[in-house]
């Protein structure tokens, strides 16, 4: 038997970038990126049953800050994010995908905010690309009172997504 053995690679990169379109109102869509290094701890290859870990680091913009600051423009808030993702094949065409990320308090000053965005959902997949369905749920808490450390405001968001990944 002749066979080609291929690396085992256990190291990547990642960016996720998503701008929500499900207000009426433009001015506010929140958008959420992160770039992470990702470090493959199960599966063989990118298209195979996997569990990565990841870390890396996160910018968000809320206008839903805005409503309660009453602030003209929406901050943007940055800091690092931890995360893990599972992919389970069923075929070599269709599985599933779960994502937990932690994003930590955001380096920006004065405006400290903290999330965490739950997906999952089914995924079909012809040669490198992904169609994916799922539901989503994201969760931001945001210091009302930065200066001296008094109230929080929390904002919760959940719904279906769809999305399109390119698998290199």
């Amino acid at each position: 038997t002749v066979g080609i053995k291929t690396l085992n690679i256990d190291m990547g990169a990642e960016t996720y970038l998503t701008k929500s379109t499900a207000y009426t109102d433009s001015s506010r869509h929140p958008s959420l990126r992160y770039t992470s290094g990702n470090l493959r701890i199960f599966g063989k290859n990118i298209q195979d049953s996997s569990l990565i870990l990841k870390y890396g680091t996160y910018q968000y913009e809320s206008p839903y800050y805005n409503l309660f600051q009453r602030a003209q423009s929406s901050p943007l808030f940055m800091g690092t994010m931890t995360g893990a993702e599972l992919q389970l094949y069923f075929f070599r065409w269709l599985g599933l995908e779960g994502n937990y990320s932690q994003f930590a308090k955001s380096k920006t000053t004065p405006n400290i905010a903290q999330g965490t965005l739950l997906e999952y959902g089914l995924y079909l997949e012809i040669s490198l690309v992904r169609l994916m369905l799922g539901y989503f749920e994201e969760r931001w808490t945001y210091d009302a009172n930065p200066e001296n450390g008094t109230g929080t405001i929390t904002q919760n968001t959940s719904g279906n997504y769809t999305g399109i990944k390119i698998l290199l």
